[in-house]
């Protein structure tokens, strides 16, 4: 049985956080999950079962958060993962590699050795504007997740992009 691939972005603030992906079905469909919907880690644990998660550097981070939130970690304990991550602070138990065996996964930043993200994007004519919105904000309020939602969903079609354009060598 061939696995269906997802495209995934995730995004952490204190007290919220968000995944955007792609539709297994449909990869021109995105659909979003966040620490708002409802039974979050159960509809986590259904979109990954016999599926490939693809991403841009998803063992660095994305991987690292998603373990975390699969373990049952509150929002403000993911964002705590994610200082850790961004700090290269190995004391925290969730920044390391203990995910490997959880996720079947293809993080397209491992044979990019072209630069960033943002670096492609900028290379094939994609906007490359960051988010206005500070990662460390307490309480969004609905149109700041809104504009965080549209900037994760502009990272999720720039990694559909680049997988498109490594698709010979991933398959």
């Amino acid at each position: 049985m061939e696995l269906q691939e997802v495209v995934f972005d995730m995004e952490v603030f204190p007290d919220w956080w968000c995944m955007v992906h792609t539709n297994p079905d449909d990869m021109s469909k995105l659909e979003v999950i966040t620490s708002d919907t409802p039974n979050y880690r159960q509809q986590i644990q259904q979109l990954i079962i016999r599926r490939v998660l693809i991403g841009f550097n998803i063992k660095g981070y994305d991987l690292r958060i998603l373990n975390a939130i699969m373990h049952a970690c509150d929002p403000y304990r993911v964002y705590e993962v994610s200082k850790a991550i961004l700090a290269n602070d190995e004391t925290d138990a969730f920044n390391n590699y203990t995910f490997w065996n959880k996720f079947n996964f293809s993080d397209l930043f491992d044979d990019w050795r072209f630069g960033s993200l943002k670096e492609f994007e900028s290379n094939v004519g994609m906007s490359i504007k960051e988010s206005d919105i500070s990662f460390d904000k307490d309480h969004l309020t609905e149109e700041e997740k809104e504009e965080t939602l549209k900037y994760c969903k502009h990272d999720v079609e720039a990694t559909i992009k680049l997988l498109e354009y490594r698709r010979d060598y991933i398959d």
